[in-house]
């Protein structure tokens, strides 16, 4: 006794499309392909964005105060994971983040 091949043969698969073209049924396959383009794409578009934002919003820096390197976002107030001194983000680079009105200055000891 053989066992007729079935749908798990490409001579049933292509039985199938002939008969979905020639019932008039092409615009189901036109979608279904439409569908499974767009599960491939869709997925492969937004890692590629994500990663695109990435790069663009998140600066990789050392501490001012420290030296300590650690990554923050562009856009934010961030305290240092290694020392805890507040930063902002200045031209891509950490800067102490000082209320208007203070002045800087260096402690110089004398000998």
């Amino acid at each position: 006794m053989g066992t007729a091949p079935g749908w798990r043969s490409g001579l049933g698969w292509l039985l199938l499309l002939w008969l979905l073209s020639t019932l008039g049924f092409g615009w189901l396959l036109r979608s279904l392909a439409v569908l499974v383009a767009l599960l491939v794409l869709v997925p492969a578009i937004a890692v590629v964005a994500g990663q695109w934002w990435w790069r663009q919003n998140t600066i990789a820096d050392a501490c001012p105060m420290c030296q300590g390197e650690f990554t923050a976002l562009r856009s934010t107030s961030v305290n240092c994971p290694h020392c805890g001194e507040a930063l902002t983000v200045v031209d891509r680079r950490f800067t102490r983040y000082t209320p208007p009105g203070t002045i800087e200055v260096e402690v110089q000891t004398i000998e």
